[in-house]
């Protein structure tokens, strides 16, 4: 139907509007100490509420998994919201009509991130390739779930083992705007999009109002706050720069040569371009704009190479993969402004008493007797919980990270009043307990059936990230950080300066240091194991082997099998990265030295703050802090994979800086629009305003990326709409590939979405393929999916056993008694046999022929029922 798209929309963006109005009061109670009182968070929090009830009584079994579980849900929700929109009704009203500007800006800046992912997926609609199909497969087993937790469709008869709390939501909303889940996918990946737009944008914008002075301020303020959408999701790393200069040909020599190219080392960029004639870099062979997310790459010492994951947002909705670090980036900075809430209660109360009310001082001597019903009536204390508990469910890496920024954010409250004393401690392990607690109680359910990949920790050893590749990557971040260091530190006295720095050589020593000393037992290990293993004693033979194999796969991985003086090759690798410790090291003590001038400055003053006149003595600004707090995090997550990293299936260090420095660059995006801001308040003087000519080129060349990405999608939008007879032919259908390609396997597949629920046999595809497309789309579950994604999922293969063999077993085996006893062991309820099927099997159709009932056809596309 022509614009068909445009009603999917249409109907979309009224049930946001309405989770929207779910969220917002609880939002303007909840963040009450943000000069937004959290208005751009409606969404997200509406989602929280209405998805987690969803869920918990689903899980419960008190509500099904249908119209009428659903309509449970709303009526809980809007009770509750009710309650919140009464209560604090005169107060909202208020509030905006001073900041109808506010919300106006918000809002559109939520339609057009909105709109800008629309035009990316009408350009290609697609669900393949990649992460996709695994995520459209998450979506319709929770929408055909009977019960939750939600079944696994490429795995029968086993729940889903993933954090899936995004797919629950996305489920929600298709269910209640009545769209297509092939559309409804795509519609997701806007709405995140737009979220996180306008979460990025409050936060900044909460930690600049606070000192603003009037209305010209105020529009300062506004302008400065949008650099942090533009950081966080629109600005790329500098690699697609650099892949404007390779297209134009500079730096290669006439013989077709390159020092330059080869210090740079990016892969695929190391060889001569084919043409030198345009600074277009999409006309380069390969997919250009891929390489931006395989900046980083770790070497052993025997010359192999392990490709590291280094992707950022931008990247991430232009791939257009639905992936749970993307679905989590809203509720990530919701989990920044929740930080943020608290901190600014706590100096608001100078941080006299905990935010939810509990006296630690009496728990500590052990008066108890009120202390459950003063901790059990909070609303504040469960909302908090359960926004921040929600990062478990959504990207549980996620989780550690947000709840340590708000965990520091309590203690830096109190530090800098109260200095390291008892009461300190006592708050900040409190805080850590009993909000940890109360996050893990309200999504334990999840953790009880997750299963993980993840074992331990191993040390990164010789692989270390190159400075410049760590530049390429965050290098438009990095200077206007270290400007405003810069400029912060000198306002601070020396013995504030010394002690900062002191603190992180020390820090790096202690873990260059430990990991040395890993380092070396591992290199040792094997030779050890080996003597041992020789052992008459069967325990320590035992003992030995595995020290052998421990040895041998670290070895084998850091590539220093055969090679002479591992050690020394570790101590020279190190030395050849030495320049990113100094950079990473040198900007945690520039921060500490300011977290320690700013303390020092209002103990001198023993003056409290008022936040409703903005103003604290000294000029002190506690924003700053905050703002150090959040990079104080960001660089961890840097630092970290230098020296330890996740031993998981992959078993090199790509999954956790592909973990970590996604949320690297999140936190590096909100605090750089902040500092940019900041810096242009600070440094007034007009020769040192040229720090900002390198920042603003810095800026542009991180753009680069971005506007070509940008313009590839608006020609393949262009193209697409002349080809398909105009606009209103366009569609969001994320399966039009399928009903293209193999026309008689999607008829077969739309029928089985209107089916009974049953076990449906396909073939077994590969990952990152549409061979799965039954299970899929259908939602129904499979024998066995991709046997790469569900070993990765659960940690191993002994779930998935011999169901691949058996799978083929089903199909090509002559003995019906043999295919009968196999259907009856998975109750498979549906035999699938299409293009895919017939490609990959020598399929015995007559066996299917004589026994079961033909209940679908078309083409070569056959659907056989197996009675139960």
């Amino acid at each position: 139907m022509a614009y068909n798209w445009i009603f999917e929309i249409l109907k979309w963006l009224i049930v946001l509007l309405y989770v929207s109005f779910l969220g917002y009061p609880v939002c303007f109670r909840f963040l009450r100490f943000l000069p937004s009182r959290g208005f751009s968070f409606s969404l997200p929090v509406g989602f929280i509420i209405i998805g987690y009830l969803y869920w918990i009584l689903c899980s419960l079994g008190l509500i099904s998994n249908d119209s009428g579980g659903i309509i449970t849900v709303l009526v809980f929700g809007t009770a509750f919201s009710a309650y919140y929109w009464k209560k604090y009704l005169q107060e909202i009203r208020s509030w905006n009509r001073l900041n109808w500007h506010f919300s106006l800006g918000n809002g559109s800046l939520f339609l057009i991130s909105f709109a800008l992912i629309v035009l990316f997926r009408l350009a290609d609609p697609n669900i393949s390739g990649t992460e996709k199909p695994m995520e459209m497969t998450f979506i319709n087993g929770i929408l055909r779930s009977e019960s939750f937790p939600p079944h696994d469709s490429w795995l029968s008869g086993y729940g889903i083992s993933y954090y899936y709390f995004g797919y629950i939501l996305t489920a929600l909303l298709i269910k209640l705007s009545g769209v297509a889940a092939e559309s409804g996918f795509n519609l997701m990946l806007a709405t995140v999009y737009a979220m996180a737009a306008i979460g990025a944008l409050c936060v900044v914008n909460d930690l600049l109002e606070f000192r603003h002075s009037g209305l010209t301020e105020k529009v300062k303020i506004r302008f400065g706050s949008f650099f942090s959408p533009l950081f966080v999701l629109v600005a790329g790393n500098l690699e697609g720069f650099f892949e404007m200069l390779y297209a134009k040909g500079l730096f290669w020599n006439p013989d077709g040569t390159s020092g330059f190219w080869n210090w740079i080392n990016l892969k695929e960029l190391t060889t001569p371009p084919a043409s030198l004639s345009s600074w277009n870099p999409t006309f380069r062979p390969g997919i250009w704009w891929w390489r931006a997310s395989r900046v980083l790459s770790d070497l052993g010492l025997d010359g192999s190479t392990k490709e590291i994951i280094d992707e950022f947002p931008f990247f991430s909705f232009f791939l257009g993969d639905l992936h749970p670090h993307v679905l989590g980036i809203p509720f990530v900075i919701l989990a920044v402004a929740i930080a943020l809430n608290v901190y600014l209660q706590l100096l608001q109360q100078k941080a006299d008493d905990p935010f939810w009310g509990i006296q630690f001082a009496e728990i500590h001597s052990l008066k108890l007797k009120f202390f459950p019903f003063r901790f059990l009536h909070n609303a504040d204390f469960w909302i908090l919980s359960l926004c921040l508990g929600a990062l478990i469910f959504m990207n549980t890496w996620d989780f550690p990270f947000y709840f340590f920024l708000f965990l520091i954010a309590v203690f830096w409250a109190y530090f800098r009043y109260n200095g390291w004393n008892r009461k300190t401690i006592q708050v900040f392990l409190g805080t850590a307990v009993f909000s940890g607690i109360a996050c893990v109680f309200l999504y334990g359910i999840f953790l009880i059936g997750l299963s993980s990949q993840a074992g331990g920790v191993i040390p990164s050893g010789v692989f270390s990230t190159r400075t410049i590749h760590l530049l390429i990557m965050f290098g438009s971040f990095f200077l206007i950080l270290f400007a405003w260091l810069f400029y912060a530190v000198r306002r601070q006295d020396w013995k504030s300066i010394f002690k900062s720095f002191q603190f992180a050589v020390i820090g790096f020593l202690c873990l260059f240091l430990l990991e040395s000393l890993i380092f070396g037992i591992l290199v040792l290990l094997k030779n050890i194991g080996q003597i041992w293993q020789g052992s008459s004693n069967s325990s320590l033979s035992a003992i030995g082997s595995a020290m052998v194999l421990t040895g041998s796969s670290y070895a084998a991985v850091q590539g220093f099998t055969g090679v002479e003086s591992p050690m020394i090759q570790f101590f020279i690798r190190r030395m050849q990265t030495l320049p990113s410790m100094i950079i990473l090291f040198g900007a945690v003590g520039c921060m500490l030295a300011v977290l320690f001038g700013l303390r020092k400055k209002i103990k001198e003053t023993e003056q409290a703050f008022d936040i409703n006149q903005n103003l604290h003595p000294g000029g002190v600004n506690p924003m700053d802090a905050f703002g150090c707090l959040v990079l104080l995090i960001a660089f961890g997550l840097i630092i970290l994979p230098e020296f330890i990293y996740l031993r998981d299936f992959f078993g090199t260090r790509m999954n956790t800086i592909f973990k970590f420095y996604y949320q690297v660059w999140i936190l590096l995006g909100i605090a750089a629009a902040y500092f940019l801001a900041r810096l242009h308040q600070i440094v007034t003087n007009g020769v040192k305003r040229l720090i900002f000519i390198p920042i603003m080129v810095l800026v542009l060349c991180s753009l680069v990326y971005p506007f070509w990405g940008i313009l590839t999608r608006l020609e393949t939008l262009q193209q697409k709409a002349i080809s398909e007879g105009g606009l209103q032919h366009l569609t969001l259908n994320g399966a039009e590939f399928l009903e293209r390609s193999r026309p008689n396997d999607w008829a077969g597949i739309t029928w089985l979405q209107k089916a009974e629920f049953g076990v449906v046999v396909e073939k077994v595809g590969a990952s990152y393929t549409s061979d799965n497309s039954v299970s899929t789309f259908s939602g129904l579950p499979a024998i066995l999916g991709p046997t790469n994604h569900e070993s990765q999922w659960r940690g191993g293969y002994i779930e998935i056993g011999n169901r691949e063999d058996e799978v083929r077993q089903i199909y090509e085996s002559r003995s019906w008694e043999n295919t009968k006893l196999l259907l009856e062991k998975y109750d498979v309820s549906y035999i699938f046999i299409g293009s895919a099927e017939r490609s990959a099997y020598e399929i015995q159709e007559k066996k299917f022929m004589n026994h079961l009932n033909l209940v679908f056809e078309s083409g070569d596309c056959r659907i056989y029922r197996v009675s139960n």
